[in-house]
């Protein structure tokens, strides 16, 4: 019996626009969760149940292929040196700097990705100090060759945020697949895909729009959106038409997208309130931000603008923003109440919002100061 994939791990770029469940790409081996580029992260993201996996390869100068972001050794090992200027050898001597694993090499990758149909994995092409564009073919040859010896066809793809590379790559292979790299995506990044017969574009979500998003899901382009940390930025990325999202914490963004969501309604769109509709979407739940009447300005903009007034923050996308007036459409259905108000609201609060919250409803406050009572003494609200 066909085992039931769960949200993020299906790696079928049609069937993940269709029913917008993008796939949970570990990039680099989870980077922020495991050590950057990793044996160990790719294997424990692997054995988590992540399906998508992108990870970055140079050459050395004996020609080995090495699995390294950088150009130099001195951010992620306890070495320095450029890596195209060492040997396997003297790379090998080095450790990667947090956990002390060895470096990794493309045939240590390829020994847990050998043979899978099941996972999809970008590789990306780091090249810009090879020089000559002989040297650039020999690498594109070797990478292609060792990857399509070890994986199926259609498990994975090679992808650049360098045209020339990509160039380089088609020309030593007519059919394998390609993918354009880009932070705001544009239409001569669409062009160049369609001239070297890319399949694939990876713009940043936070530079791109989504009119371009769309206009490449349009194209028929498969499109990985980086970096999406968080369920909300899934959400978007999957109305955006993105076939995969890459995370540097694919392990939590996986777990959240599996659990549970709430609908959460906050009654307070000042300071207080607004910040808790941060976590609470961030999550993957339902955030309705309801104003008080003393709030029909800040609503005002974050309807029409999806950012805090006072604070010049963007909220995560998908919270949807309530006047005062539809206080009772907001409440509808809420699994949770949160009153965000100041002190001097908590008595508009109890007069005005908890009647209309239905009585098995869990209600929580939040609110700072404390209450002048009558004889002259300050008391806490829980008092």
């Amino acid at each position: 019996m066909q085992r039931t994939l769960l949200i993020g791990q299906n790696t079928d770029p049609a069937f993940n626009r269709a029913n917008r469940q993008p796939l949970v790409v570990s990039h680099r081996g989870g980077r922020q969760e495991y050590d950057d580029n990793s044996a160990t992260g790719f294997e424990l993201s692997l054995a988590h149940g992540l399906r998508g996996f992108e990870t970055d390869l140079r050459i050395t100068k004996d020609d080995e292929i090495v699995v390294m972001h950088n150009g130099t050794l001195d951010a992620t090992t306890n070495g320095s040196g450029i890596v195209e200027e060492m040997t396997r050898g003297e790379i090998s001597r080095f450790r990667l700097k947090t956990s002390g694993d060895p470096i990794p090499f493309l045939d240590d990758l390829l020994a847990l990705f050998r043979g899978r149909d099941d996972i999809s994995v970008e590789f990306e092409l780091k090249c810009e100090k090879l020089g000559s564009e002989a040297r650039l073919l020999a690498y594109c040859r070797k990478v292609r060759d060792l990857v399509a010896a070890a994986m199926p066809e259609g498990s994975y793809v090679f992808t650049s945020f360098q045209r020339d590379a990509l160039r380089a790559m088609r020309a030593v292979d007519a059919r394998v697949r390609l993918g354009l790299i880009m932070f705001g995506l544009v239409q001569d990044d669409l062009d160049f895909a369609a001239s070297v017969g890319a399949v694939r574009v990876a713009p940043r979500i936070g530079d791109t729009s989504e009119a371009m998003a769309r206009k490449a899901a349009a194209a028929g382009l498969e499109m990985t959106l980086w970096m999406v940390e968080d369920v909300a930025d899934y959400e978007r990325a999957a109305a955006w038409g993105a076939t995969a999202v890459t995370s540097d914490h694919p392990v939590y963004l996986f777990d959240a997208l599996q659990t549970p969501k709430q609908v959460v309604t906050i009654v307070g769109a000042g300071m207080m309130g607004s910040a808790l509709a941060f976590p609470a979407r961030e999550n993957g739940h339902e955030v309705r931000l309801v104003g008080t009447h003393l709030d029909r300005e800040i609503i005002d903009v974050c309807r029409a603008t999806g950012r805090h007034p006072k604070f010049k923050r963007d909220f995560p996308w998908g919270v949807k923003f309530h006047p005062i007036e539809d206080l009772d459409e907001a409440l509808r259905g809420a699994d949770v109440v949160i009153g965000g108000v100041s002190s001097f609201g908590v008595e508009w609060f109890h007069e005005h919002v908890l009647p209309a919250v239905p009585e098995a409803t869990p209600v929580l406050t939040v609110t700072k100061g404390l209450v002048d009572a009558p004889a002259g003494s300050l008391v806490t609200y829980p008092e």
